[in-house]
């Protein structure tokens, strides 16, 4: 008897251990692989930009020089696509900072832009059900955090992980206002979820508050998802969007990995 609990927990162990997917986060080098030459496949600008220039790499998005579309986090199980390593994805620019401090972490590094899209389609796919555009932005842009994930910004202090006694009196914080209503001041320094979910919704026939479909039954994204895709890449790519090739290339990806 004792014999068959023990198999039965090794079992249980053993399995319940391969089942939790880790990668062995690294970083890497700024300049993704032939991210200049993806950024002039994929890439249309908008408001005025003129094409990006391989000769300038400072006056270049970030995100675009990291194939990252959705400018998105390396999670711990690392996005597929991110295999800079052969057979590790885990590659990431080593931005990554908890409350100030360095972590092995940072923005995803992609070997083709094609796996952001795919990646940023899965991003909201798990979060998507139930959830109000609000909901999807604030977990997107948390409140907490200063836009560009700085210490502070014009005056205003990230407040991600601080306990209540850390923070410094007379300090003025990034935190989600009690009445939804956040002034001129602090979202030009913070994560305005609201004005993201805004833009989300406009022109939908709903509000900031209504729950949107943004999946087909067969997992497909629906168009109000693809231009929910479209509009956040404009603001995170600094006035690039993806055009319908990439976005057709990672839709692709996504209904074969999802």
């Amino acid at each position: 008897m004792h014999i068959f609990l023990r198999k039965i927990l090794v079992f249980i162990l053993y399995f319940g251990f391969v089942n939790i997917a880790f990668a062995d986060l690294y970083p890497v080098k700024p300049l993704a692989p032939n991210w200049c030459k993806n950024a002039k496949l994929f890439l249309t600008p908008v408001d005025g930009r003129k094409q990006v220039d391989c000769k300038a790499p400072d006056k270049v998005p970030l995100c675009i020089k990291l194939n990252n579309y959705g400018c998105l986090w390396q999670p711990s199980a690392g996005w597929k696509g991110t295999d800079i390593k052969k057979n590790n994805n885990g590659a990431h620019d080593n931005r990554g900072k908890r409350q100030h401090v360095q972590i092995n972490n940072g923005h995803a590094v992609f070997t083709h832009p094609k796996w952001s899209i795919r990646a940023k389609l899965r991003w909201f796919k798990k979060r998507s059900r139930g959830k109000s555009f609000l909901n999807l932005a604030e977990g997107y842009l948390p409140w907490c955090d200063t836009q560009g994930s700085k210490r502070s910004k014009n005056g205003w202090y990230n407040s991600c992980d601080l306990k209540e006694h850390e923070l410094v009196a007379g300090r003025k914080y990034c935190s989600r206002p009690s009445n939804l209503k956040p002034t001129k001041e602090q979202c030009n320094a913070c994560n305005c979820p609201t004005e993201m979910a805004g833009k989300w919704s406009d022109g939908t026939g709903l509000n900031m508050h209504d729950k949107p479909k943004l999946f087909k039954v067969n997992g497909k994204p629906t168009e109000l998802m693809i231009r929910l895709t479209l509009r956040n890449s404009v603001n995170e790519l600094a006035g690039y969007r993806p055009n319908q090739k990439i976005m057709r290339e990672g839709i692709a990806l996504f209904m074969k990995h999802k």
